[in-house]
């Protein structure tokens, strides 16, 4: 990883791949459906996909030459994760299934069905053990997806499905509480869930730091706001967007943010003070939409109103 380049992909059923300097795509590829779910393997060289139409695509990401296409069972699915040494990918399936496969031949390794607790997040831990964060109406809990067994638990007051945002690595977690609070926890080992205050509005994104000194929440009215996750408090805000922030991704070094709007735009920004990063990667949104090309970071309030869509924004590259 280099720090070279961002994934995105939204409801025009394509993943982009950007070089980070030129704000050009490196490549673009599509599904047959509106794209979900993004990440890069830990060594960068590979990307996987996910989204409506029920199948999880591994992409060469220096070129955008397909390797394997994995059917994950005839639904959506929500989120893929590559195991830390790059060897397997997992996803989360819509209906609540979670498969892994072998990242190298496409053989499937794991396979659960129907699980009844609201899966979160399928996260790896250092030794390369697939765990699951879920969610009840009491408790947010991860266990091992193999057997089952229980590894942590934080307790607490919970909306029923609420939104979760796991560091690159799942080292640190931050989820809804209730309309007006936050929880953030370290995942590993799981420390009591702080409540922190909500920044207010319609929260549509959110994201912790790997470090997880920071907290971005990207609201449906088009900023995006940084806050301590010790107090809640509000360290700056960026107005990033014309739309919802419906994607936020930290950079594994913790000094990026990138965001994905329904503005039909994805942005880099500096976490320690917001200020802009290079270009706009504009083209995501109406799947007849050509891909144009850069545009300057400049207030999104001058750029012309865009189809609405959606946004996956995959690891940043580090």
């Amino acid at each position: 990883p280099d720090g070279a380049a961002i994934a995105s992909g939204g409801d025009d059923r394509t993943v982009r791949v950007w070089d980070v300097a030129t704000g050009r795509p490196r490549f673009e590829s599509g599904h047959r459906d509106a794209l979900l779910a993004l990440a890069f393997s830990p060594d960068g060289r590979r990307l996987a996909s996910g989204g409506d139409d029920a199948s999880v695509v591994l992409w060469e990401s220096a070129t955008g030459r397909e390797l394997r296409a994995l059917p994950a069972g005839g639904n959506s699915v929500t989120c893929v994760t590559f195991s830390p040494d790059g060897r397997s990918v997992a996803a989360i399936v819509r209906d609540r299934q979670v498969r892994l496969w072998d990242a190298d031949d496409g053989h499937e390794k794991l396979w659960t069905g129907g699980t009844d607790p609201h899966v979160l997040a399928a996260v790896f831990s250092p030794e390369g053990k697939l765990r699951l964060w879920e969610s009840s109406p009491d408790a947010i809990r991860l266990r091992e997806a193999a057997t089952g067994a229980p590894v942590a638990v934080v307790r607490g007051s919970w909306s029923g499905n609420p939104m979760a945002a796991f560091s690159p690595g799942g080292r640190w977690a931050v989820t809804e509480g209730t309309p007006s609070t936050l929880g953030v926890w370290g995942a590993a080992p799981v420390d009591p869930a702080r409540r922190i205050p909500s920044p207010g509005g319609d929260i549509a994104s959110l994201a912790v730091s790997p470090e997880g000194l920071l907290v971005a929440v990207g609201r449906r009215d088009g900023p995006i706001v940084m806050l301590s996750p010790d107090t809640g408090q509000e360290a700056f805000r960026i107005e990033a967007h014309l739309d919802a922030v419906s994607a936020l991704a930290f950079s594994p070094d913790g000094a990026s943010l990138a965001s994905g709007s329904a503005d039909c735009s994805v942005c880099l920004w500096s976490s320690r003070t917001g200020a802009p990063r290079r270009h706009r990667y504009r083209e995501h949104g109406d799947a007849r939409d050509p891909a144009r090309g850069p545009s300057d970071p400049a207030d999104p309030r001058h750029l012309p109103r865009r189809p609405r869509g959606r946004h996956d924004v995959g690891h940043l590259l580090s």
